[in-house]
């Protein structure tokens, strides 16, 4: 599943309780961005819980708090380790459910 907008995502992933969210830093006009969606869900005992992969084209040492990802990707992305560690963070769960607060779905 997946939302173009952090409302959109933190409504699916309250209703769906999805194994993995994955997210960008995207700002859309009057949003939060990546982190600050994620500090969010981190808030909320029902769901912060959730490992939270954040996917970027920003540096580690850009200056953006990463605490509240479980892993992060900068672009591009090696496919090999993008597996392996959605593959840890899913741990014996269910199929993949997705919700993203990324406008390029």
């Amino acid at each position: 599943f997946a939302s173009r907008t952090v409302a959109g995502t933190i409504h699916l992933a309250e209703r769906l309780r999805p194994n993995l969210i994955i997210t960008d830093m995207c700002k859309n006009p009057g949003e939060m961005n990546g982190t600050e969606m994620a500090k969010l869900i981190r808030t909320r005992p029902s769901i912060a819980h959730i490992p939270i992969l954040l996917v970027a084209a920003i540096d580690r040492d850009w200056g953006h708090d990463l605490t509240p990802f479980s892993a992060f990707f900068p672009i591009p992305i090696r496919h090999q380790d993008f597996v392996a560690v959605v593959r840890i963070s899913l741990g014996d769960y269910p199929p993949l459910v997705l919700a993203s607060a990324s406008p390029w779905n």
